[in-house]
């Protein structure tokens, strides 16, 4: 019987693709680049920002900065768009949580997104009560795909590995 489910946050509980693939182009346009569809799909989704900006800074000489510092420039984008803009929710999430719920299942979510959007996106959409953990970027070394965080959110939840289901869209 599973006791636990532990979510992904970008893509699966919020809609947000579309947000974070405008901040990188946000971020690049002062180089003149942007990243398309295709590049997006294939490079972006499911990855972090350090990550993506390494994909880019390496085959983009253009691209005056480090990685990091283009990763940092993009992520400040993405706080300055939630700080002031309505993240929407996946469908069937509210309705999901709320069957989790009842049937008495531990509800966490591990992902590579910083606390503020995690936190303001679940108040925004009035679904923080559901989640008992909550594991961001801040809190682990190492991000998905290692395991790290799921351990800690397994741990947090005190549920054992044969007893989740981790629920992510990529």
């Amino acid at each position: 019987m599973i006791t636990a489910a532990l979510f992904d946050y970008d893509g699966t509980i919020a809609d947000t693709d579309a947000i974070h693939h405008w901040c990188w182009n946000e971020s690049l346009a002062r180089f003149g680049l942007s990243i398309d569809d295709a590049f997006y799909s294939a490079y972006c989704s499911g990855t972090t920002s350090n990550e993506i900006a390494r994909i880019i800074v390496k085959f983009n000489p253009s691209v005056l900065v480090t990685a990091i510092e283009l990763a940092l420039e993009k992520d400040r984008h993405f706080e300055d768009w939630i700080s002031s803009e309505k993240i929407v929710v996946m469908p069937g999430v509210c309705s999901t949580l709320e069957l989790l719920k009842q049937k008495g299942v531990k509800i966490g979510i591990v992902t590579g997104a910083p606390m503020t959007a995690i936190e303001k996106t679940l108040k925004d959409n009035q679904i923080f009560d559901f989640f008992q953990a909550i594991i961001t970027r801040e809190k682990v070394t190492h991000g998905k795909p290692a395991p790290e965080g799921y351990r800690l959110g397994l741990e947090k939840l005190e549920t054992e590995t044969h007893l989740a289901v981790s629920i992510e869209d990529t």
